[in-house]
């Protein structure tokens, strides 16, 4: 007759191992989220700049401090990586744009001038507008994207922000026409930034010249391509006298000189 075989003990304490195996990946889990919760916001840009490789930004969280490179209408815009962080006011203005225009090789159509009080664009009409039109291009849509980037950063140290239009002198365009067409192509640049809700709309200044400050000959087709421009001076506050403050002035002086005849 077989022995019987006695019992086996049972490890009552096994299930131990994994339970604590359990909480310490709950544990894990827990402070990653904290982790994740508590980003600093520089770090942040830096990831969202190697991301994005200087060019697509992507949307960041909403305590994001300003700095980022978001448009506030939600969308993106192709903007060059800014090096030097310590960059401000019309420098960071100044450096947006000309890094684009040098990135989407645009010199050729594109002058950036900066001074202590002013920075100045001047941008050939190919870039905005097709012939005798008002309408916006793309590429024209794409670089006011990237301006009006670059204005939003400087904006507290802007008074004013002028867009000049100007044609060219052709035989058989009346003067009429050049001025309404040239008034109308800074209302549309204007109206454009404006519309992107990215700083002071009272700053802005549309003015039509028409064909009456050329800078090169009208006697070539290659010298009215140049005086066929939209031009942007974006003043700093405390240097230059506001071209609307200046406006004032003289019809205020005349006033008073018209009570003191009368």
């Amino acid at each position: 007759m077989a022995k019987k075989r006695k019992p086996e003990a049972v490890n009552t304490g096994a299930w131990l191992n994994t339970y604590a195996d359990m909480v310490t990946l709950i544990l894990t889990f827990f402070v990653l989220l904290y982790s994740m919760s508590t980003i600093d916001a520089a770090k942040y840009a830096k990831l969202a700049q190697a991301l994005s490789n200087g060019r697509n930004v992507i949307a960041a969280p909403e305590d994001y401090m300003p700095g980022e490179d978001l448009l506030d209408d939600g969308s993106t815009a192709e903007t060059p990586v800014i090096e030097d962080e310590d960059l401000e006011g019309l420098d960071i203005l100044y450096q947006i744009i000309m890094n684009y225009v040098k990135e989407n090789n645009l010199q050729e159509d594109v002058v950036v001038e900066r001074t202590e009080e002013e920075v100045f664009i001047r941008f050939r009409n190919n870039v905005f507008f097709d012939g005798y039109s008002s309408n916006l291009k793309e590429s024209g849509r794409k670089i006011l994207d990237v301006v009006a980037l670059g204005i939003q950063e400087a904006d507290p140290v802007i008074q004013e922000i002028i867009i000049a239009g100007h044609t060219a002198m052709v035989e058989s365009d009346p003067t009429n026409v050049d001025r309404t067409l040239s008034s109308d192509r800074a209302n549309a640049v204007l109206l454009y930034l404006e519309s992107k809700g990215m700083f002071e709309p009272q700053k802005l200044v549309a003015v039509g010249y028409g064909l009456h400050r050329p800078i090169a000959s009208n006697d070539t087709p290659e010298g009215r391509a140049q005086n066929r421009r939209v031009e942007i001076y974006i003043s700093k506050k405390g240097h230059t006298k506001s071209f609307t403050d200046y406006i004032y002035d003289i019809l205020s002086d005349r006033e008073k000189n018209k009570n003191v005849e009368e």
